[in-house]
Parts: structure tokens; C-alpha cells; sequence
């Protein structure tokens, strides 16, 4: 035989042959080695993993962890329908909690009660001068119309006045609210008296929280993991149920959501990976209807798959939301070349061939395809390197390296594992039961779709041209604003986020997740809410996502601009609390009636200063240097809430910046949403740009590897068709780009090249003759690949993680639209267009 690619093929494997012992054992080594390392990969689920670490929204969250240690916050929700027992629970868990503070906890809260007597001595001192003198107009007024109704009903006037008197004394008696005694306080500051009993409870007291601190700056999973173990010991040794028979003790909190993040992330990854090992085994049984195949492509997909994790853990060293999941992608995609190669093994065996003259056979016609294929797939997961999105980047080079490596194993391991079989526990090779049905549907398949050219052409054309109403959908709104589909299913609704999610509204009533400003002096931090509020007061209030800005210096009265303005501000203060001692001062509201009967017993007439806060209030100020009050935080408004990207957007771009006029300085604000909102953000940037890199990366090599601008414009011409039907179905079934599905279109660019090369090499193997072999032999093959990875794709429709979902469903339409290229775009223009006059149809 003088087939070039024949002789090349039989030295390389002759290579191999010689070379069997060394190769095996340093597979061994590879393989124990790469178990090993995969061992010790660690899974990192947080946002800040997915960015550079040179970002600044990165920088600033790690310089907060720097400065004020502990991030972690573990909110503890204790219910029963007795809010007297949850309280009393909480006392008892409070006293054990104190054991863990300055080791596992920096601090924890859940009363108020020292802060509640604080403003009660001091509440006066908040009021301005307008306030103060509302006040005592409204104290004098609920008096007067006190005494009134009392001598009306004296002299018997209340039959006369009827209903509307009852009105008028209602009116009167509900004048003053609680929000009044503290007007200029901020509302984060007035709520500490709102709570019953100043506990940190709902206001039915059926759910009482306590939040927790934690010590470290960055806790691992082990650590959170330790905290939270710790202290659900002490409250199974307390029985919630002694307590009250219904009590229950739940979690929440970013240190609770990352440990259930982690346990689903892991959950997911053992059951879609025992689903896709499944599901293989099944459809390669079906397919080449022999054990020995089976398990030969699967050990060498294992193999390439061990490598490639243990690549990960020396190149990377741990895995994120994204890559978590590569095995299944990766699996998916590399077990391609097994499939090809075994596929046409047993087809020259099948003709008589014998094992050793088959092998080399079909390594001379597959190694060529196969490296086309996987050198496209390769380039296209490689070419997401060019993002700063650290998880596009680290799933390209995992990915990338993963094909590689399934390709050469394919390459070098496998041949000598079909020689050794054969030589050794030698088999005929049995006719599939269903080969000749299949055959014959191949071959009719193949003529109808070569002989109805045209006609396909034009279905193709018309399909394409309808196509163009979902694209436009897509280019019109292309990314996923709405966060709430991208979250944790299992914990969504249940679990840790929602927990959260109650204590944040019925109990905190505001967001548990403020921005942090850090400031550099004492001016700085004097300025800056003062300064935020006029920034806000210039906002659109379609674009404000706002509450309140907190410093330590907003904790303090506001000051008087002159002596005489405080003289008549301590009048003031006087006449209140001589009006609020008086007996005829009734309320209808009992728990503020005894507020002001507090208020009356224990104000002070001193003003008060840093030093008489409560350390309750002033330790969220306190650096681990204990450096104090250089720090701010900005609330945004719960009515808006952030898992709206648009909020997100809006709140993050209103305050990632501020400049301070006074000071002349500009200061960031850091947190978890200005991570998340450079996330979204870089969607715009680093996907657009990955894809252009993968298109041109893929483009390339389709036109050096097959080796004529006439082949490589077919390829391109098939990967072009591809791609723009999967664009045109997102855009039908709305299915929005996000932080985590956007890599699926630089894959498909990469597939859209695998799946047609493959068929075509075989193509100009029969000198562009006879599609209905190319169908039944490479084609089903080719089929067959597909029908691997999109049993990979399919099952992470099933994690919990709905990101991930997303990016499994448009692989997917990827997948669809790159093997009906291959298999009826493919022979459709070669029929039009590279082999009108001489083919043969058969």
C-alpha cells in the first residue's frame, strides 16, 4: 500500500509497540499521580473567585477583610409560636455563644437593650430645633384634648358630640409616633427601639434571629464548617424543644449559603456523574454491542479525565462554580475520539481485516480528523484565556488541556490496548443485531438527502431566513438582568436563603449586605454621609437604590450652629420633659406611652459624646487595629431589591465612586454586590471578546488543518450555519446570556468545526463519493459523539445551580445545530458545490 498517511500510521504504531512498557508505566505513574492531586482540589463557589484578583472591587473587599476581619455572618433564626420561650432560648444560647467569642466569633447580637436606654437618656438630643418645637406642640395638644374629653364627659357632652368627638380624641392621641421622638436619627439607628422587648425579633416574636460575627478575616469551607458545628452542638444541648414543642433552630447567612453551596455543588457533580457514566455505558453498549469496547473507551476516557484534574490542581489549585462541573463537559467531548477510532476499527474488522492491519487502517483514517477536531475544540476552550473573568479563563485552560489530553490518550494508549486484547483473547467481531436496518436506513437516508439537494438547500434557506425573528430577540436584550433565575434551587425557596431572605425583611427590615467605605481620617468619615445624601438627592428616583449611609459620627446629635440656637434648644428639651410628666398626657398606644414615660425618668441634659455610645453600636466601627470610626456603610433600599441586575447596576454605579469636596478626596465602596455587578459587567466585555477569539482561532485552523482555502471555506460556511441557528433558537426560547453560559458559544464554534471535519475527511476518503457509506460509518459515529456530549450537557440539567442549567441548555442547542450542520448541511454543499458533476450517488 503507498498511502502516505498508511505508512506514517504503521510507523507510529510500531513506535508505540516498542515503546509499550515505558508508555504503561508512566500512564501508571500519570494516573495514580493525577488521582492524588484531584484529591486535594478545593472548591471555591464564592463571585470573588470568578474575577482577577488585580480588580478592584476585589482589591477593596480583601483590603475590608484586611482592616475589620471578619466577613463571615452566620445568622441564627429561632422560631416557635411562643415568643416568650424564643426568647428565653436565645438568652440561654446568647450565655454560650459569649464562650466562643475571640476564637471562633468576633461578636455577636440579638438585644438592644443598653442601646434602647441610651436613646431613651439621650433621644432628646437628636431632635433639631424644628423638631423639638413640633414635639412640644404635639405634647401639648394630646394634653389639652385630654383634659377636653375628660371635662366633656364631666358635663355629659360626649352624647352630643357623638361619634366625631370619639374621632377628634382618637386623632389627638395617635399625633406623636415613635419615628417623631428621633426625627433626624437615621432609620437604621430608630429601629433599635422598634423591636419587642429590644430583641432582635419579628414583631409577632415568632422568629427571633442572632447574628453572628465571625473572627477570621477569609473563613475556609472547614472553618465554617467548624463554627457552624459548634454551635449547633450547643443548641442540641440546650433542646430547643424543652423550650417550646414547636421551636425550631435554623442557619442562614453568607457562611451558612456557602456551605450549602459547596454540599450541592458536590452533590451535583457525584449524581450527574454517576448519571452520565449511566447513560454511556448504555448508549455505547447500544452502539458497538461488545463489553470489551465499552470498557476500553471508557478507561481511556477515565485516564484522560484523572489527568486533567490533577493538571487542574497544579495549574489552578481549585475549582470554581464554573469548572466544577468540566468533568462532564470534558467527558462529553473527549470520549469523541475513542468512539471514531474504535467505530472504524470494527468496521475494517467487520470487512475480514485482521486486528493488526484494521488498527493501523483506522489510526492512518481518523488521526488526521480527529486531531482537526479536537485541535478546534481546543483552540475554542483556549480562546476564552483572552477574558479577565477568572472563570473563563481557568474553564478554557481545564478544558482546553482536557481535549488535549483525551485526544493523545486516545492516540497512544488505546491502540496498544486493542493490541493486546486482540492478541491475547482474540474474538471475531459479531454483526450488530440491528446493523442492517441501520445500515439500510443509512444508505436510503444518505441517497434522499444527496438526490433532494435542493431541496434541502431551500428548507435550510427558508428555516435560516425564519430564524432571524429570535436572533433579533436576542441582539435586542442579550444578558440576564434577573438574578433570582440564576440562584441555588434547593436553597432558594428553602434552606439558608430563605431564612435569610425573612431576616432580613421581617426582622432587620433592611439589607444585611451594605456597601463598606473605607475612610482614611476623621474628616473623611464626618463628610461622607452628608455627602452621600446630597449625591443622592441629585439620583433620578427611577435610578436610586438607596436608604441610609451610617458612621460613627452619624450616631452623634446634630449640632447646634450658634450658642443661642442651643440655648433654646435646652428650653425646649426642659418644657418636653416637664409636659411629658404630665397626668393628663395619655396615650392610646401603650407601648409608647411608655416609651415617654422612659424618656421622662431617664434624660439627661448632657449631650452625648463617642464615649457614651454603646459598644453595641460602635464595635461594627472598630478596625482589628483598633483604630475607630473610619469606616461608612451605605444601605440599599430593600424596596429595590439586587437580584434585579438594573438595581444592581443602578446602586453600584451610584457609589462605587464618591467624591468628598471638603477633603478633596475620592473614596470606593466595596461588597459582595460590586463584585457581582463587575461580573455582569464583564459579561459585555470578555464575552464578546472570547467569542471573537475562538471564531478566529477556529477559523484559522479550519483553513491550515484541512489544508485548501476550498475546504476551509466549507468548514466555516458549516460552523457560520451552526452558529446562527443556535443564536436563533436562544432568541426564541429567551434564553438570556449570564456570567457562567456565555462560554457555550466559543465551544460551539469549536464543534461546529469537530462534527462536519470528521465527516468530510471520510468524504475525501471515497473521493467525495457515496454519502450513504460516509452516514452509516463515520456519520453514525459522528452521531453518536454528539449524542455522548449531549448526554454530558443533559445531565446538569438537573444541578440545583441554575446558572449552570443555563449554560447546559444553550450547549445543548449548540450541540443540535452543530450535527444537523454536519450531518444535511455538509452533504448538501458538497453536492451543490464541491462534487456537482461526479458524484455518485449511493
Amino acid at each position: 500500500m503507498n498511502d502516505p498517511q498508511y505508512e506514517k500510521a504503521t510507523r507510529y504504531f510500531n513506535w508505540l509497540y516498542r515503546h509499550r512498557w515505558k508508555i504503561h508505566i508512566l500512564s501508571i505513574i500519570a494516573f495514580v499521580t493525577g488521582i492524588f492531586l484531584a484529591s486535594k482540589l478545593q472548591l471555591k463557589p464564592s463571585f470573588s473567585a470568578l474575577l482577577p484578583q488585580n480588580l478592584e472591587s476585589v482589591q477593596q473587599a480583601n483590603l475590608v477583610a484586611e482592616r475589620f476581619g471578619g466577613t463571615g455572618l452566620l445568622l441564627i433564626g429561632i422560631e416557635s409560636p411562643n415568643f416568650k420561650a424564643n426568647k428565653k432560648f436565645a438568652d440561654a444560647l446568647a450565655e454560650k455563644l459569649s464562650a466562643l467569642e475571640g476564637t471562633k466569633i468576633k461578636s455577636f447580637e440579638y438585644k438592644f437593650s443598653k442601646i434602647a436606654r441610651f436613646f431613651e437618656n439621650y433621644g432628646l438630643h437628636y431632635l433639631s430645633t424644628s423638631d423639638l418645637f413640633k414635639l412640644k406642640n404635639n405634647l401639648t395638644n394630646t394634653i389639652q384634648e385630654n383634659k377636653d374629653s375628660a371635662f366633656g364627659g364631666f358635663l355629659g357632652f360626649d352624647d352630643l358630640l357623638g361619634d366625631d368627638n370619639e374621632k377628634d380624641k382618637k386623632e389627638a392621641k395617635d399625633s406623636i409616633s415613635k419615628d417623631e421622638l428621633l426625627g433626624e436619627v437615621d432609620p437604621r439607628i430608630q429601629r433599635f427601639l422598634s423591636y419587642p422587648d429590644n430583641y432582635l425579633a419579628s414583631d409577632d416574636g415568632k422568629l427571633v434571629a442572632i447574628g453572628v460575627q465571625a473572627a477570621n478575616s477569609s473563613l475556609s469551607l472547614n472553618e465554617a464548617q467548624d463554627l457552624v458545628q459548634s454551635i449547633d452542638k450547643m443548641v442540641l444541648e440546650l433542646n430547643p424543644k424543652s423550650f417550646n414543642e414547636e421551636m425550631t433552630v435554623n442557619y442562614a447567612g453568607n457562611v451558612k449559603r456557602a456551605i450549602e453551596e459547596v454540599d450541592t455543588i458536590k452533590k451535583d457533580i457525584l449524581n450527574t456523574a454517576l448519571l452520565l457514566v449511566t447513560l454511556i455505558l448504555v448508549v455505547l453498549f447500544l452502539f458497538l454491542w461488545s463489553p470489551r469496547w465499552v470498557f476500553l473507551v471508557l478507561g481511556n476516557l477515565i485516564f484522560a479525565v484523572v489527568c486533567t484534574f490533577g493538571f487542574t490542581q497544579i495549574a489552578v489549585g481549585y475549582l470554581n462554580t464554573m469548572t466544577a462541573f468540566l468533568s462532564s463537559l470534558v467527558a462529553g467531548t473527549g470520549i469523541n475520539y475513542g468512539i471514531i477510532l474504535i467505530s472504524r476499527y470494527l468496521e475494517e474488522r467487520k470487512l475480514g481485516v485482521e486486528y493488526r492491519e484494521a488498527l493501523i487502517k483506522s489510526l492512518s483514517s481518523t488521526s488526521l480528523a480527529t486531531l482537526l477536531a479536537s485541535g478546534t475544540t481546543a483552540a475554542s476552550f483556549i480562546s476564552l484565556l483572552v477574558a479577565n473573568n477568572k472563570g473563563f479563563s481557568q474553564f478554557g485552560i481545564i478544558g482546553g488541556v482536557g481535549v488535549i489530553l483525551c485526544w493523545t490518550s486516545c492516540f497512544t494508549l488505546l491502540p496498544l490496548w486493542i493490541d493486546a486484547i486482540e492478541r491475547r483473547f482474540p474474538k471475531p467481531v459479531k454483526p450488530h443485531p440491528l446493523g442492517q436496518i441501520f445500515y439500510q436506513f443509512g444508505m436510503k437516508t444518505g441517497h434522499f438527502i444527496i438526490r433532494k439537494a435542493p431541496l434541502m438547500a431551500s428548507v435550510l434557506l427558508v428555516l435560516t431566513a425564519l430564524g432571524a425573528t429570535g436572533f433579533k430577540t436576542l441582539w435586542e436584550n442579550p444578558l440576564e438582568y434577573d438574578f433570582s433565575k440564576l440562584q441555588n434551587k434547593t436553597t432558594k425557596g428553602s434552606g439558608a436563603s430563605a431564612l435569610h431572605w425573612r431576616i432580613q425583611e421581617d426582622v432587620y427590615k433592611s439589607s444585611l449586605v451594605p456597601a463598606v467605605i473605607l475612610l482614611e481620617n476623621e474628616s473623611q468619615a464626618k463628610e461622607l454621609c452628608p455627602t452621600v445624601r446630597n449625591l443622592v438627592s441629585k439620583i433620578d428616583e427611577s435610578d436610586k437604590v438607596f436608604e441610609a449611609c451610617l458612621s460613627l459620627y452619624e450616631l452623634l446629635p446634630p449640632q447646634a450652629v450658634s450658642e443661642e440656637e442651643n440655648k433654646l434648644r435646652r428650653s425646649l428639651r426642659a418644657d418636653i420633659l416637664k409636659l411629658m410628666g404630665d397626668r393628663w398626657l395619655k396615650f392610646s398606644d401603650s407601648e409608647l406611652a411608655g416609651l415617654l414615660k422612659r424618656i421622662h425618668r431617664n434624660a439627661s441634659e448632657k449631650t452625648p459624646t463617642l464615649k457614651d455610645i454603646p459598644e453595641q453600636l460602635k464595635r461594627r466601627f472598630v478596625e482589628k487595629s483598633g483604630d475607630l470610626g473610619l469606616v461608612g456603610f451605605i444601605y440599599p433600599d430593600n424596596s429595590k431589591p439586587l437580584e434585579n441586575g438594573r438595581n444592581l447596576l443602578n446602586y453600584t454605579r451610584s457609589f462605587r465612586k464618591i467624591w468628598l469636596p471638603e477633603t478633596e478626596t475620592i473614596v470606593s465602596a466595596a461588597g459582595e454586590h460590586f463584585i457581582l455587578a463587575d461580573l455582569l459587567r464583564g459579561i459585555s466585555i470578555d464575552g464578546p471578546r472570547a467569542s471573537l477569539a475562538a471564531f478566529l482561532c477556529v477559523l484559522a485552523l479550519a483553513f491550515i488543518l484541512t489544508g485548501s482555502i476550498k475546504s476551509g471555506l466549507l468548514m466555516a460556511t458549516c460552523m457560520l450555519f451552526g452558529t446562527w441557528w443556535l443564536l436563533c433558537m436562544q432568541g426564541m426560547i429567551e434564553l438570556k446570556y449570564n456570567f457562567l453560559n456565555f462560554i457555550a458559544l466559543p465551544l460551539t464554534f469549536g464543534i461546529g468545526i469537530d462534527y462536519p471535519i470528521n465527516a468530510f475527511v471520510r468524504f475525501r476518503e471515497l473521493n467525495y463519493q457515496e454519502f450513504g457509506k460516509v452516514l452509516t460509518t463515520t456519520g453514525t459515529a459522528v452521531i453518536l459523539c454528539a449524542l455522548t456530549t449531549i448526554i454530558g450537557y443533559s445531565t446538569l440539567l438537573g444541578a440545583s445551580n441554575q446558572a449552570l442549567v443555563s449554560f447546559a441548555k444553550l450547549a445543548l442547542l449548540g450541540e443540535l445545530a452543530s450535527i444537523t450542520s454536519a450531518m444535511i448541511l455538509l452533504p448538501v454543499l458538497i453536492r451543490l458545490v464541491y462534487a456537482r458533476k461526479r458524484y455518485k450517488y449511493g
